[in-house]
């Protein structure tokens, strides 16, 4: 339902995409708790399509936010190991990193620097890879999806305007 309010936005089909790419990379940044502000404040500081970017910015549930930051944490701590040196900070293993969402207690010492280090970096590199090829394909899926539907509604009025012919029969 959101995303078919899109639609009725009066922007260009690239402008109201590329709002919701970028709402969409905001989502899927590790700034849980900030996604609202950093969506104000892109489309006030690059004059984005609001609504679009803020659309793309609060998808990130609490109920999905672990299908999006397992897949970030694993591909960020991947490429963290194949820089030499950051080689020198331990990064947490799959049990540990599973464990440490599964009590309040235990999350809290996200924000110990050891933990710090050992999580949110490799998030944050894992979400910045992750985001940027997902916004891309969002954006060229997006701007096809709006300009096929507008070309259709413009086709249907076009059509609804055209009067119908009465043939007059001569007698």
């Amino acid at each position: 339902a959101r995303l078919r309010s899109l639609l009725s936005l009066d922007d260009s089909p690239g402008k109201i995409a590329l709002s919701f790419a970028v709402g969409l990379f905001i989502t899927i940044s590790p700034f849980y708790g900030f996604h609202t502000l950093l969506g104000i404040l892109s489309f006030t500081l690059f004059r984005l399509n609001k609504v679009s970017v803020m659309t793309g910015a609060i998808l990130n549930m609490p109920w999905i936010s672990p299908g999006i930051y397992f897949p970030c944490y694993y591909v960020g701590a991947k490429i963290w190991k194949l820089v030499p040196a950051l080689d020198r900070y331990e990064l947490f293993t799959w049990l540990q990193f599973k464990t440490f969402f599964s009590s309040w207690f235990t999350f809290q010492t996200l924000f110990e620097p050891a933990n710090f280090m050992k999580l949110f970096i490799p998030t944050l590199i894992g979400s910045t890879l992750i985001g940027f090829v997902i916004s891309v394909c969002s954006y060229y899926i997006l701007k096809h999806w709006i300009s096929k539907r507008r070309m259709g509604k413009r086709s249907r009025i076009k059509a609804e305007e055209i009067p119908i012919q009465q043939h007059s029969s001569a007698c």
